[in-house]
């Protein structure tokens, strides 16, 4: 009866360190697609045509940081506005360092999708990116430790002398 129980919790141990394994991965994915937009965003802008366009509004946010200097953090949502070749006039959202209102910026868009555009020189946000990476790494390294220690396990079970 013994060794029937232990195999049953061998089993269960395995199958939901396997299961944690697997979660973990599933989240990874999970963030890697959701930023996926952003990386064929940035694919298509790189042939993308460039305008000038300008700063027609700049929302300051400012929020306590403990790890920042001053202890606080300033972000600045940008909204520019630009025309395409075609004439179509064209805002959108960028979340940068600050640009002033009024500003000339250079723009970069997707002439099939307009919308599609980001700020030539600004630094945009690569964090969901970078937490993508961080899980997805996170996820296999847990999965390959996993795998790991049920296969050390069952070896040390069978040379253990009982």
């Amino acid at each position: 009866m013994r060794v029937s129980v232990d195999r049953f919790l061998a089993w269960v141990t395995r199958a939901s360190m396997i299961a944690v394994g697997c979660a973990l991965c599933l989240v990874a994915l999970w963030i890697v697609g959701s930023s996926a937009d952003n990386v064929r965003s940035a694919w298509r802008l790189r042939h993308g045509v460039q305008t000038t366009g300008e700063i027609v509004s700049v929302d300051e946010e400012i929020e306590d940081c403990d790890s920042c200097s001053g202890r606080i953090r300033r972000t600045y949502d940008v909204i520019y506005r630009f025309q395409t070749e075609s004439g179509r006039a064209v805002e959108n959202y960028v979340n940068v360092g600050y640009e002033p209102q009024g500003s000339e910026v250079a723009v970069i868009y997707n002439p099939a999708n307009p919308l599609e555009s980001r700020l030539a020189e600004a630094r945009q946000s690569t964090v969901s990116g970078a937490l993508g990476l961080f899980a997805v790494y996170t996820g296999l390294a847990a999965a390959i430790a996993v795998i790991g220690v049920s296969i050390i396990r069952d070896h040390l079970r069978k040379h253990t002398i009982q």
